[in-house]
């Protein structure tokens, strides 16, 4: 009886292991719809702009000072991202390096907010969730 126990134990740990990973929430999963847009909250026209929190790539022509985009539904999206925009003819770039141990803002509306600084014209983004 105990060859057989330990022979079997391997193959119990593995299905007590699977069943219990099966019961947790998986953290890059979202129950319900991500809805993103963007806002220029600054006084510059923002020109060939590119977000991407996460899986989404959004791409919008055109963004005036005080506009807000539409919404947008996004797989996974992040609380901060990407952002590759003209501010006043000046390319401006926020390069996140990874996402590791961020989690998906999940089911909402979302707005990340864009402000440029008057004197360098360098972006920032913060999210706000709208609902």
């Amino acid at each position: 009886m105990r060859r057989t126990l330990r022979r079997r134990s391997p193959q119990l740990l593995a299905i007590v292991a699977a069943a219990a990973l099966a019961a947790c929430d998986n953290p890059f999963s979202s129950d319900g719809e991500s809805l993103i847009r963007l806002k220029n909250a600054s006084t510059f026209e923002l020109t060939s702009v590119t977000f991407a929190p996460g899986t989404p790539r959004l791409e919008f022509p055109r963004i005036a000072p005080g506009a807000t985009t539409d919404y947008a539904s996004v797989q996974a999206a992040y609380r901060y991202g990407y952002l590759d925009a003209l501010v006043g003819g000046e390319r401006r770039v926020i390069q996140p390096i990874d996402y590791v141990g961020e989690r998906v803002i999940g089911e909402g509306r979302f707005t990340y907010v864009i402000t440029i600084d008057a004197a360098t014209r360098n972006p920032s983004v913060s999210m706000v969730r709208d609902d």
